[in-house]
């Protein structure tokens, strides 16, 4: 207890020698602040640009499927005639005008319209596959032209005559396959 009375101020109570061991924990203190600091900064830029990263490779995924289809139609399109090679030569139609589109806009594309344009591809892909081994949509399928016509006509300002029955009709409605008349 003398030895703490007889000194005169307070903060003196404790003193404390400069040694290695203090030197390492403000060491640590100051790594620790310069670590926290360089990965606030850090981080954002790296999840801004791991997301672009990621548009950019789902583009690329997207463009290769597209370039996949194109060629592996074309190269189907030799075996089949007839209808088969109308409705593979309609869907390498509908490529060409997405390959197209994608020359043209892919740059301003969001992540979203990215993968519906993907999602599309994929049943695109599932129709080639199909068609590949022969198993193409051959409904029959009647067209009526007369509705078709009638409307022409009404935006044309013209007016057509009634329809004349068939005599395979006699005045008989007919039906197609799938149960309505025309």
């Amino acid at each position: 207890m003398e030895k703490l009375k007889r000194r005169k101020y307070p903060h003196e109570a404790v003193k404390r020698k400069a040694d290695y061991v203090t030197a390492l924990a403000v060491g640590f203190f100051v790594l620790i602040l310069i670590f926290e600091l360089l990965l606030v900064t850090w981080l954002p830029w790296y999840l801004r640009t791991k997301s672009i990263w990621e548009r950019e490779s789902a583009r690329e995924e997207m463009v290769e499927l597209l370039d996949n289809l194109r060629s592996n139609f074309s190269s189907i399109s030799r075996k089949y005639s007839g209808y088969q090679l109308g409705q593979i030569s309609i869907m390498t139609d509908c490529l060409d005008q997405i390959a197209r589109y994608l020359r043209t806009y892919s740059e301003q594309l969001s992540r979203e319209q990215i993968h519906d344009l993907y999602a599309d591809l994929r049943s695109i892909e599932i129709w080639y596959n199909r068609m590949r081994i022969g198993n193409f949509n051959e409904e029959n399928v009647k067209i009526n032209p007369l509705k078709f016509m009638t409307v022409l006509a009404e935006k044309s300002g013209f007016t057509l005559p009634p329809p004349e029955k068939s005599e395979k009709s006699n005045g008989k409605e007919e039906k197609n396959e799938t149960g309505k008349t025309e």
